[in-house]
């Protein structure tokens, strides 16, 4: 059987998304916080609502792993010729370099204002939303390139190539799910960069 390489699930924030709940009154205690909800988006029912920069990335990691893996249905169902081909699997390796960086670079933004061996319950809300503001900084910054690669990519390859990809592309937004924190979704940033 095929293994599919689309995450069935992204979470796009750091972590959990926390929203500030008041303490309990005659305690005296800090503000607390609670998990804010998620909110599924399935691209099988709204695809429209996937931003490209998910589309890409989860395209480029398929690809990765199809020629990492030698997954000949996937590498076939990609009508780009040479040498296009190499110009589309050479942005995929890069990609995947890039978002190794940047998971690596969220830890480390993390680790350098969260105190380490605390209970996250411990942890006063805003370091908490310090360190979520950080790694924001970081996933949107990953998103840019995720959207540059893909239009560099889509520059030097031939018309009749960047018509092919795109297509492959766009044939796996339905196959995408991502759990989105509401605030992220009312607000729109989910989507960032547009």
């Amino acid at each position: 059987m095929l293994k599919r390489f689309l995450a069935a699930v992204t979470v796009l924030t750091f972590g959990l998304p926390l929203v500030s709940v008041a303490a309990p009154q005659g305690r005296g205690s800090a503000p607390s916080f609670q998990v804010e909800p998620l909110v599924e988006i399935d691209g099988a029912k709204t695809p429209a609502l996937i931003p490209d920069h998910v589309l890409w990335r989860e395209g480029f990691r398929t690809l990765r792993e199809a020629a990492k893996n030698k997954i000949d249905a996937i590498l076939l169902s990609l009508h780009v010729q040479e040498p296009d081909r190499t110009d589309v699997f050479d942005e995929a390796e890069y990609q995947g370099a890039l978002e190794d960086r940047s998971y690596a670079r969220q830890n480390r933004s993390k680790a350098l204002i969260l105190p380490p061996g605390v209970a996250f319950d411990k942890i006063p809300l805003e370091t908490l939303q310090a360190a979520q503001s950080a790694t924001k900084a970081v996933i949107l910054e990953h998103r840019r390139q995720i959207i540059d690669g893909r239009d560099r990519l889509l520059s030097v390859i031939s018309p009749q190539s960047a018509e092919a990809l795109t297509q492959w592309m766009e044939s796996r937004r339905r196959g995408i799910k991502l759990l989105v924190p509401e605030s992220d979704l009312e607000s729109g940033w989910y989507r960032l960069p547009k």
